[in-house]
C-alpha cells in the first residue's frame, strides 16, 4: 500500500495545494477548506496504519484506521477510488473487526470473486476487439508480422484462464494450483503491461506485484508457514478495542453486499471499477469537446490535452493523458464522474455555449454498440450532471 501511495503520490495530495488544474470530484460537496481537510486528516490515518501494521502486523483497530482514511481522501475525490484502494477500504474493514481467521476466509473469497467478476467483464466484445487484441499482440509480434486477425481470436483466452483461475481459488483441492496460476498470469501482466511493451502506469504495474504476493501468501503458502503465529499470538480472539457486539454482523453484511453488488454493474448500479472491471473497455464514459472559440479561456495545462476533430472547430479533450500525466494514474471509468469534469470545467471557465458533451453508455457485451446521449451548453451539462445521486445510481 505504502510503494502504491508512493507511485501515484500526485493523486493525494489536495489539488488546492499543488495547483492543479485537474478537478477534484467529491462523493458529496464540500467547502475547500473542508476537502483539504480531509484529505490531510485521511493520508495521516492511512500512513499511521499502514505503519503501525508494518511495524508490528496484526488485525485490529490500525486496519479500520486505514480503511477510514481511505474513505475520508475518496470522499473529496472519486478519482482516488483506485481498484486497489477499494480493495484495502474492503479488507481493512474485515481485518479490523472480525477475527484474523474469519477475516482471511471472507478475504480470500473476495479475492476470488474479484478474478470471476474481472473475467465476466472481459468476455465481451470491446475487450476482444481492444485492449485483449493489444495485450495478445505483444508475444505474438515476436513470430507474426501482423498479428492483429490471430490476437483478436486468442483474446477471448484471457478471460477464460481468469475465470477458471478465481474458480480454482474457491475449492480447497484446486486452490493452491489456482495461487500459483494467479502469480504467473501476475507477472505476465506485469511484462507485457510494462514500460517497455504497452507502457501502463505504474499503479497498475505495482498492483499486479501486491496481487501476485497475495496470491501468494492466501492460496499458495502453508498455513504455518513464516510467521504468523508470532504476528498473531491469539487469532481466534476479537481484535483488541472491540466494544460493539454487533460489528461482525454488520461486517458479515458488509462483506455479502461487496461480493454481490458487482453484478449490478452492467445495469449502472455498481460503478465499474468497484466491480472489478479491469482492463475493460466496456465501461460508461462521457466524450467532451470545446469549440475553438472558447480555447484560451482554458489554461495551458488543459489545452495541452484538446485533439482536434477533423476540423469542425471543436476539440476534444484526451481525459486518459490529461489524468496520466497529472496524477500518474488512469482516469475513472464512470460516465457520471467524467460528466463532473466536463460541469467543472464549463462553470470554472465560463465556457457557456462552447463545450458539449456526448454520453456513452456501457456497451452492448455481444456487439460492443453503445447508446450516446448529447449535451450542448454549460446549462445542459449541469442538469445532467443533476440526473445522478451518489454514489451508486442514476435517477
Amino acid at each position: 500500500m505504502l510503494g502504491l501511495i508512493g507511485v501515484t503520490y500526485p493523486l493525494w495530495i489536495p489539488s488546492e495545494l499543488t495547483l492543479a488544474t485537474f478537478p477534484s470530484i467529491g462523493l458529496v460537496r464540500l467547502p475547500a477548506q473542508a476537502q483539504v481537510l480531509s484529505s490531510l486528516v485521511g493520508a495521516l490515518f492511512v500512513l499511521i496504519g499502514l505503519v503501525c501494521n508494518a511495524l508490528r502486523p496484526g488485525t485490529d483497530w490500525r486496519w479500520g484506521l486505514v480503511s477510514l482514511g481511505f474513505g475520508l481522501l475518496v470522499i473529496v475525490d472519486q478519482h482516488r477510488l483506485q481498484p486497489w484502494c477499494y480493495q484495502a477500504i474492503v479488507y481493512g474493514c474485515l481485518l479490523a473487526s472480525l477475527p484474523w481467521r474469519e477475516a482471511r476466509r471472507w478475504v480470500s473469497v473476495i479475492t476470488a470473486s474479484i478474478y470471476l467478476y474481472s473475467a465476466a467483464g472481459k468476455l465481451d466484445y470491446q475487450f476482444v476487439h481492444t485492449v485483449g487484441r493489444e495485450i495478445v499482440s505483444q508475444p505474438l509480434g515476436l513470430f507474426l508480422d501482423n498479428p492483429a486477425a490471430l490476437a483478436t481470436q486468442l483474446a477471448v483466452m484471457l478471460p477464460i484462464s481468469e475465470l477458471m483461475i478465481g474458480a480454482m481459488l474457491l475449492v480447497p483441492f484446486t486452490r493452491r494450483v489456482g495461487g500459483i496460476a494467479a502469480m504467473v498470469m501476475h507477472a505476465t501482466l506485469f511484462v507485457l503491461l510494462g514500460p517497455w511493451a504497452l507502457n501502463h502506469s505504474f499503479g497498475v504495474l505495482g498492483w499486479n506485484l501486491v496481487l501476485a504476493f497475495q496470491a501468494w501468501l492466501l492460496f499458495v503458502k502453508s498455513p504455518g508457514q513464516g510467521s504468523a503465529s508470532s504476528t498473531n499470538p491469539a487469532p481466534d480472539q476479537t481484535p483488541a478495542g472491540f466494544v460493539w457486539k454487533s460489528i461482525p454482523y454488520g461486517t458479515r453484511v458488509f462483506a455479502c453486499l461487496i461480493l454481490v453488488a458487482p453484478i449490478t454493474e452492467r445495469v449502472g448500479i455498481w460503478d465499474h471499477w468497484t466491480s472489478w472491471s479491469l482492463y475493460s473497455p466496456h465501461t460508461s464514459r462521457a466524450i467532451i469537446e470545446v469549440h475553438q472559440s472558447a480555447l484560451q479561456k482554458l489554461p495551458a495545462s488543459v489545452r495541452d490535452h484538446l485533439q482536434d476533430t477533423e476540423g469542425d472547430q471543436w476539440y476534444r479533450l484526451k481525459l486518459e493523458p490529461w489524468s496520466f500525466e497529472s496524477r500518474l494514474v488512469p482516469i475513472y471509468p464512470q460516465a457520471r464522474y467524467q460528466l463532473a469534469i466536463a460541469d467543472v470545467l464549463a462553470t470554472t471557465y465560463e465556457l457557456q455555449q462552447a463545450i458539449r458533451v456526448e454520453l456513452r453508455s456501457t456497451s452492448d457485451r455481444w456487439t460492443g454498440k453503445r447508446q450516446s446521449t448529447y449535451l450542448i451548453g454549460t446549462s445542459e451539462v449541469g442538469k445532467a450532471r443533476a440526473d445522478y445521486w451518489l454514489p451508486l445510481r442514476k435517477r
